[in-house]
C-alpha cells in the first residue's frame, strides 16, 4: 500500500512539473488576451526585462509589430506585459507601445 501511494505522489509531482513548463519543456502558449489590453510594439527592438528598470536582465527581445497584453497599468513609464506569441512575462517601457 505504501509503495502505491509513493508512486502516486511521484506521478502527481511529475505531471505538475510538466504542466508548468509545457510538453517537453516548450513554453506554454499565452492565454487569450482581452482585446482592450493588447498593444503593438512601435520600436525596431524592444527588450522585455525582468523588472521595471533598464538595469534588469533581458527576458526576450521584441520587434516592431509584435503584440503584448498589458498586465498592469503604467507605473513610472513601465508596463508589466505578457508576450502573446509565447507567454513570456516581463516589463517594457510604455512609450514604445501603441494600440
Amino acid at each position: 500500500m505504501r509503495i502505491v501511494v509513493s508512486r502516486l505522489v511521484v506521478a502527481a509531482l511529475v505531471a505538475a512539473s510538466l504542466g508548468l513548463a509545457g510538453c517537453a519543456g516548450r513554453p506554454v502558449p499565452a492565454a487569450p488576451a482581452d482585446a482592450r489590453s493588447v498593444r503593438t510594439v512601435r520600436a525596431a527592438l524592444l527588450n522585455v526585462l525582468t523588472c521595471p528598470s533598464v538595469n534588469c536582465s533581458v527576458v526576450e527581445d521584441l520587434h516592431a509589430g509584435e503584440k503584448v497584453s498589458l498586465l498592469s497599468p503604467e507605473i513610472n513609464g513601465w508596463h508589466q506585459v505578457r508576450v502573446l506569441k509565447d507567454g513570456q512575462e516581463g516589463y517594457v517601457q510604455a512609450r514604445f507601445l501603441g494600440r
